[in-house]
């Protein structure tokens, strides 16, 4: 089962929100509430501008906004680090981490913890891991760059959510179970809740998998497909089939259910 369990591959970083998009015009922006008036020249504005696109999921918009900044102040390194955060988000982990090699991870911890997504998405847990505990001693010391509470806590915050990741990719279920209860009981949030029920399908827990995704089936493509294959592995086919109706056509879905259905 673990084999077959196992090549449900979906693995999610990004910090995803329920709220409206940030939208762009042909001649500047129409954006939401987090951005009261837009600079293309100010850091603080592009900072906000990134924040919302982030939150709204929009990955396109941040890695343009992030690229522009980079490009006009290539010595920008927190704009470098939320340019890196974004590329691996879009898909580009390799070109992350090229981004991330002039940042000074003691001035911008986020740094390490950006190199830790990337090396996730392409593989290197063990990679991950190591950085992950870079950012864990650059946090501790007290020669790194002074970090205000409040970023420092969501700094953590994510930390551990590319721990709980990098654990259960590389095996280590247990471990990484106890820090998604540990996650959950301080803030119930989409990315936390889908990839501990991905941990708990590799394992096999396909039910509880389940109860952790239909909440944000409607928030999340990869939750839907993923509680579909949690209903596949709990042998409930026709319900699985109408979750993905108008996801992908009925060749697709055989070649679902032989990859992940019980024997």
């Amino acid at each position: 089962m673990f084999k077959r369990i196992r090549s449900f591959t979906i693995v999610t970083l990004a910090v995803i929100s329920l709220s409206g998009c940030v939208a762009i015009g042909p001649n500047g922006i129409e954006a939401n509430d987090t951005i009261r008036s837009y600079d293309q020249n100010s850091w603080q504005s592009n900072k906000a501008l990134l924040r919302a696109a982030e939150e709204s999921g929009n990955y396109e918009l941040m890695v343009n906004t992030a690229r522009n900044v980079v490009t006009r102040s290539p010595e920008n390194q927190e704009a470098r680090v939320f340019y890196a955060k974004a590329l691996t988000k879009s898909g580009d982990a390799e070109q992350a981490l090229r981004t991330l090699t002039s940042v000074d991870g003691k001035s911008f911890p986020g740094a390490h913890l950006e190199k830790a997504r990337a090396m996730i998405a392409l593989g290197d847990t063990a990679g991950a891991l190591s950085e992950l505990a870079r950012f864990d001693e650059t946090m501790a010391s007290e020669k790194g760059a002074p970090v205000d509470a409040q970023t420092k806590t969501q700094l953590q915050r994510d930390a551990l959510k590319l721990e709980a990741v990098a654990a259960s990719l590389s095996g280590s279920f247990t471990k990484a179970q106890a820090i998604f209860e540990s996650l959950m009981q301080e803030k119930d949030e989409p990315d936390v809740r889908f990839n501990y029920a991905r941990t708990l399908l590799f394992i096999g827990k396909s039910q509880e998998a389940l109860n952790l995704l239909q909440p944000i089936v409607g928030a999340l493509p990869q939750a839907k497909f993923a509680a579909a294959v949690a209903l596949i592995q709990l042998n409930r086919k026709t319900e699985a089939r109408e979750l993905l109706r108008t996801d992908m056509d009925d060749v697709a879905f055989e070649k679902l259910l032989k990859l992940h259905q019980a024997r």
